[in-house]
């Protein structure tokens, strides 16, 4: 940047024309190769209205595709993903818009994560033991979050459609767990609070 160039009234004169024009201090600045701020005392040293923001990039036409994206369901962060702008941009025209999405940050379900985590054979098997229901125990009710009790068993079980369900055998004693849960969740050592 040339910022030791005298000031002159050849600058002056150009930079009311370019203000004129509706560029703003900073586009200014780069067709004068100085700062935004040195543009901006000049512009008020001569009485030189200069405009500060950029327009908006939001074009009817780009409107009515986040309006259909959020009448699809779309998240923010999955409406900035498709339509390639940033998520703070999209937040405030929904926001401006009045419109209502189903998630402010949620991240995509294919990338909730982040990678792929490998597991070992054993890793597999364990989780499939644990989690599947076909192993519950005797007495399990298999009821989502929703409809288990208090006294009721909260060993948390794969459910229909991804969802969780729990186990919801009646709990003896005190604790979370039904006597088979239990006895698998402290098989290793001691409660926690013992």
């Amino acid at each position: 940047m040339n910022q030791t160039a005298a000031w002159s009234d050849a600058n002056v004169a150009r930079l009311r024309e370019l203000a004129a024009e509706g560029l703003t201090l900073r586009e200014i600045a780069v067709r004068f190769d100085r700062h935004y701020s040195t543009i901006q005392h000049h512009a008020q040293r001569h009485g030189i209205a200069v405009a500060r923001t950029v327009q908006s990039v939001w074009t009817p036409a780009l409107e009515a595709r986040l309006r259909r994206l959020v009448a699809a369901g779309r998240s923010r962060r999955e409406i900035a993903g498709l339509m390639g702008l940033p998520l703070a941009a999209v937040s405030r025209r929904v926001t401006h818009l009045g419109l209502s999405t189903r998630g402010f940050n949620r991240p995509p379900p294919a990338q909730a994560f982040g990678p792929e985590v490998k597991t070992s054979k054993a890793g597999e098997r364990f989780a499939a033991a644990v989690l599947n229901p076909a192993h519950a125990p005797g007495g399990a009710r298999l009821l989502p979050l929703s409809e288990r009790a208090p006294g009721m068993c909260c060993w948390p079980y794969d459910g229909p459609e991804g969802g969780t369900v729990f186990c919801a055998a009646d709990v003896t004693g005190e604790g979370d767990y039904c006597p088979d849960h239990a006895a698998r969740m402290f098989a290793g050592g001691r409660r926690r609070n013992e």
